[in-house]
């Protein structure tokens, strides 16, 4: 302090001098006491003790005291120049040499400001005062790549790390603002200059439209706004287009005071808008509108409207489409939230109307757009989900009927249907049954039949319409149709037409779905995970299900419609599952039907329960002391004496019945309890009745018989006249008398069923009637194979739910992460962030879950949870980086393997794709909260995907109604990354029925009704007919004709036990004439006639006569 600091600091701030000359000398003789003190810390002992260690020289001199001076000298100066060269003489010689100890950092960032950026940028020296146009031109646009470079400088600094994991800001930042002088003088209205105005416009809308790490001083920010406010009214459309098309985001990242310029930047923006040709920025137009809908209120309504004239009237798609996407986040905000948006109605009319446009990009636009809107349908009001509704049905209709009008691709139909599909699942089931249930499926039938112009329905179309006008500007948008024409013949299972397909998948799907969905279990549990083996402890896991588990088990595969495979299997009924009431007892075993069609699994149990012996009994006594008793029985027969023919009202029954439980036998008092049974099943089922408004207790009317003839007349009275003689004659005679009455039946109710092992199975299909011999078309029996097992087992693995999967991944990045490393490893994240991960979805536990796992096993993620959500078509997990508890690798090879990334950064640069380097990741959504609570939206995608929506790159969307957007948006973006696998569906119902279709093709078992009928009576029949008579299966014996009736003469020729002759005539029922049928049937009969005489001389035969 007495020596070096003291000594040295009564020199003073020596760069006060001013007399250029005279500092020059200064500054020289500062250098030489800056060598001296350098010699003083180079010949410094150095201090040893006495364990032979060494320090630091005691008294090291400041070397960097003068640092401050040559800084300052370093200075541009008008005649300072040789006190400028000495001043930079003296600098290198201060920093630039080998430090004992290093520097503070302080002192070395002002060195490198001062020696890399300011004196090397400095050199240019004034540009503005270039006085020819066009070299000035190219030196504003050197001027604009030295920038870029620049900042891309700035977004590569590495940031300074501390031990205790805090970061600091990156040391050597360029100076961006640098250039910000010479752009405001190349903004500046000249003649000649147009060009050099444009480069610098954009120029400055680079420098100052980013995002800060610090916030630039307001003194700039003060010209740069009137610059802006001077352009944006500039009369010359080719400057207003400039700054419109590079500051698109001025509202976005939230600069101090840029909603000053709201006014003129709507005005500018209706100005653009209104302007023809290709060069006009109409998409960068309409995304400086959007910045506006949630933070303006007072330009709200002005800008709605633009947006609604763009959405109709736009002459590029990728504008229109952007326009659409705007709409549909108004009415979600506006729904979700509970706002109030007076121009739903019509934004909604919009949207439908687009859903059918001639072009395929805008159309699918829309139908994503309502798709959105499905995942908020129960906050719709009922006046809106039936303009939804009806809207969709007709924009199906208009598609089907097909036109010029309407887009030709077979995409937007198969993307229509679903849509209406799932809009129906959420309607309430009254609304169905009056006009949306019998329209769609007369839709789906038009859609199944070729020639479909006679089964379409006739729709009115909205009470509104909007015209939409033609697109003039197409741009490629790459959304190329996935389909060809509306019907391409097929020759194979493989060549399926998409749309035919697609509804023959609705259809079960709206028998299973429609007022089902989500089942008590959860929407994860989309279908039944009960297999043929659940109850065999024995063999417990379904890949133990082999071919001998199969033939021995009671258990057969049966094929209806040739798209539905059904298993039936008898299980025994443990005590548990035995009825309760002492009125009731079970009939033998317990049925299990597993139905898997092109929408799922699903299994039905089913037991047989009737009345205890005792119960029946009382039941038919009450029964027939009841009709004795009726009183009205005489008044009807005195009707019937005065005319037969008249119509006889039914007998007055008490309409009385209650419809909390159904009328039993028990509870019967007077009257026909048939008759209130029906009336029960009319009330508490409406479905059921016959005719509307017609209880199922009412005689159907008389059906009219026309009579031209009249001798025809005349003979028919007369037999009429004969028979109601004949009838009151017996009705007289027969009516009270008690021994013409019926005797109560006895059945005879068995604890043990004794029957034969199936017998429960055939008596469940004979009631549900594919027993019928006119439905033995439609049914048809699977053989009993390794193949058909081995196809069961991969349907049931590679489609089990039917839904479209998706897995997502979430990142989080914090002010203070830089690398991968730290992103991954981190475990915690914001509140905002975890308010934001829990509207994605719904928490599960991964460890039970039951719906799609994302590629997780429930081993690997045991303790793991997870967002997950579920529709009646898709499901989607979000791998959350901060959720996955395990180590670095697996969870960069789990999130690495996401198509779609989802990143909340809270960073103050922008994240860019090297952060998490991966080959897949088609699609970067990048959020960043702001502090006005709003959020703006950054979408990275590669070239080769399509666009996309609801968000869009440089959307700004309110927080609240953050995650359904973004959760619709990584679905959407999903969809365009797999188009090349396929149609835009969303349903994996296609794909099942395919996988159905392979095996009926493969397992089909063409069999005679006979044969069906026994294999249905014994399982095992199946199997041992094809085993024993392989080779005569090979000549045509078993299944090439279905349903031919056995020759009498085998019947004849079969007398043995009873159905010994019929089994062994069913054998032959199949024969075919043109295989030679005649000899094989001839030696057939011949081994018959063997074995019947044998039997008869077999001494167990004598016995049991």
């Amino acid at each position: 302090a007495m020596v070096w600091l003291r000594m040295l600091g009564i020199l003073g701030d020596v760069t006060k001098i001013p007399h250029p000359m005279e500092l020059e000398q200064v500054m020289k003789q500062i250098e030489k006491i800056w060598i001296n003190l350098e010699k003083i810390e180079h010949n410094s002992a150095v201090a040893v003790g006495k364990d032979g260690s060494s320090d630091l020289p005691p008294f090291l001199p400041p070397l960097l005291l003068f640092l401050s001076w040559t800084l300052c000298g370093c200075g541009p100066s008008e005649g300072y120049l040789a006190t400028r060269l000495v001043s930079y003489e003296l600098l290198c010689r201060t920093v630039i040499r080998r430090w004992i100890i290093n520097p503070p950092f302080s002192k070395m960032m002002y060195f490198y400001h001062a020696m890399v950026w300011l004196r090397m940028l400095g050199i240019l020296g004034d540009v503005t005062k270039i006085p020819h146009p066009m070299e000035l031109e190219q030196v504003m646009k050197q001027i604009e790549k030295i920038w870029i470079n620049l900042e891309k400088i700035e977004h590569n600094s590495a940031v300074a790390v501390g031990k205790d994991g805090s970061s600091d800001l990156p040391p050597f930042l360029p100076p961006l603002l640098l250039f910000l002088s010479w752009t405001l003088c190349g903004c500046g209205p000249s003649e000649g200059y147009l060009a050099t105005r444009l480069v610098s416009y954009e120029l400055l809308c680079r420098t100052v439209i980013r995002r800060w790490i610090i916030n630039p001083p307001f003194s700039k920010m003060m010209y740069f706004y009137h610059a802006m406010k001077e352009s944006l009214h500039d009369t010359n459309t080719e400057v207003l287009c400039t700054v419109i098309r590079h500051a698109s985001c001025m509202f976005v990242y939230s600069l101090p005071s840029s909603t000053l310029l709201v006014d003129d930047a709507v005005m500018a923006c209706s100005r653009v808008l209104k302007e023809q040709g290709p060069k006009v920025p109409r998409y960068e137009t309409l995304v400086l509108l959007g910045s506006l809908l949630f933070q303006s209120p007072n330009e709200m309504d002005k800008v709605i409207s633009m947006v609604m004239k763009s959405a109709c009237n736009e002459q590029t798609i990728e504008s229109r489409c952007l326009a659409l996407h705007q709409l549909g986040l108004l009415v979600f905000h506006a729904v979700s939230t509970g706002h109030n948006l007076h121009q739903i109605d019509d934004v909604i009319q919009i949207v439908i109307t687009s859903a059918h446009f001639v072009d395929e990009t805008v159309a699918m636009t829309a139908i994503d757009v309502i798709n959105l809107w499905y995942s908020i349908a129960t906050k719709f009001t009922d006046h809106h989900t039936k303009v939804i509704i009806q809207g969709v049905s007709y924009a199906t209709s208009c598609c089907l009927k097909g036109g010029e009008t309407v887009p030709s691709s077979p995409s937007v139909l198969i993307a229509l249907f679903m849509t209406f599909r799932d809009w129906i699942t959420t309607t309430p089931i009254s609304w169905l049954q009056q006009a949306h249930i019998p329209v769609l499926l007369q839709m789906l039938e038009g859609a199944m039949t070729p020639n479909w112009g006679s089964f379409l329905p006739v729709l009115t179309p909205p009470s509104t319409t909007v015209e939409l006008s033609p697109i003039h500007l197409s741009k490629s948008l790459q959304h190329t149709s996935s389909g060809g024409s509306r019907h391409v013949p097929f020759d194979s299972i493989d060549a399926l037409d998409p749309v035919q397909a697609t509804a023959k998948s609705i259809i079960p799907h709206l028998n299973i779905m429609v007022n089902h969905y989500p089942l008590l279990c959860g929407p994860a549990q989309y279908t039944s995970s009960v297999n043929e083996i659940h109850d065999y402890p024995s063999l417990g896991h379904h890949d133990n299900f082999t071919l001998d588990t199969l033939q021995n088990s009671h258990m057969q595969f049966l094929l209806l419609n040739n798209s539905s495979i059904l298993s039936v299997s008898e299980h025994g009924m443990t005590a548990d599952e035995m009825p309760t009431s002492s009125s009731l007892v079970a009939n033998g075993n317990r049925v299990r039907l597993i139905a898997r069609c092109s929408t799922g699994r699903f299994s039905w149990d089913v037991r047989s329960l009737s009345l205890t012996s005792e119960e029946q009994h009382t039941a038919t006594q009450r029964d027939n002391t009841a009709w004795l008793q009726d009183n009205e029985q005489q008044d009807l027969i005195d009707g019937c004496q005065d005319n037969v023919f008249a119509e006889v009202d039914p007998p007055s029954l008490s309409l009385s019945v209650s419809l909390d439980q159904p009328p039993s036998y028990s509870t019967f008092s007077e009257g026909d309890i048939l008759d209130q049974l029906l009336m029960y099943i009319g009330g508490t089922s409406e479905e059921c009745l016959q005719h509307d408004g017609q209880l199922l207790n009412q005689p159907a009317p008389c059906p009219s018989i026309e009579r031209e003839d009249e001798d025809e007349e005349r003979l028919l009275s007369e037999l009429l006249e004969q028979e109601e003689i004949n009838e009151l004659g017996f009705w007289k005679d027969a009516c009270y008398h008690q021994n013409m009455l019926s005797e109560p039946v006895k059945l005879e109710l068995h604890e043990s069923f004794p029957l034969c092992p199936f017998g429960s199975c055939r008596q469940l299909i004979s009631q549900l009637g594919w027993l019928d011999w006119h439905k033995r078309s439609k049914v048809d029996l699977l053989q009993k194979s390794d193949q058909l097992i081995r196809q069961v087992k991969f349907l049931d693995r590679s489609t089990p739910q039917c839904r479209q999967i998706y897995k997502v991944a979430v990142l989080y990045v914090a002010h203070d992460m830089e690398n991968q490393k730290t992103i991954l490893t981190n475990e915690k994240g914001s509140k905002m962030f975890e308010e934001f991960v829990s509207a994605l979805g719904w928490e599960v536990n991964l460890g039970t879950h039951k719906g799609y796992m994302g590629g997780l096993s429930q081993e690997f993620a045991q303790h793991m949870t997870a967002p997950y959500y579920a529709t009646v078509s898709e499901e989607v997990l979000f791998h959350v980086s901060t959720r996955m508890k395990c180590a670095l690798n697996q969870k960069i090879r789990h999130l690495g393997n996401d198509e779609i990334h989802i990143v909340w950064s809270e960073h103050y640069r922008d994240y860019h794709r090297s952060v998490f380097k991966t080959q897949f990741a088609g699609v970067l959504i990048i959020i960043y909260p702001l502090p006005s609570g709003l959020c703006r939206v950054h979408i990275i995608k590669k070239p080769k995907v399509p666009q996309f929506g609801p968000l869009y790159d440089g959307a700004l969307v309110p927080f609240e109604c953050l995650g359904g957007l973004v959760r619709a948006t990584a679905i959407n973006a999903c969809l365009r990354i797999n188009r090349h696998t396929g149609l835009d569906q969303r349903g994996r119902y296609n794909e099942r029925q395919l996988g159905i279709n392979h095996l009926t093709q493969s397992c089909k078992l063409l069999s005679s009704f006979e044969e069906f009928g026994v294999s249905l009576i014994h399982p095992c029949y199946q199997e041992s007919q094809h085993s024993s008579d392989n080779s005569a299966s090979m000549h045509g014996h078993h299944g090439n004709l279905k349903g031919v009736r056995p020759a009498e003469s085998v019947q004849e020729l079969s007398p043995g036990p009873p159905g010994h002759g019929r089994r062994r005539a069913n054998t032959f029922s199949g024969v075919s004439s043109k295989r030679g049928g005649e000899e094989e049937l001839s030696r057939s009969l011949k081994e018959e006639s063997i074995k019947i005489e044998q039997y008869e001389s077999s001494p167990k035969l004598s016995r049991n006569k």
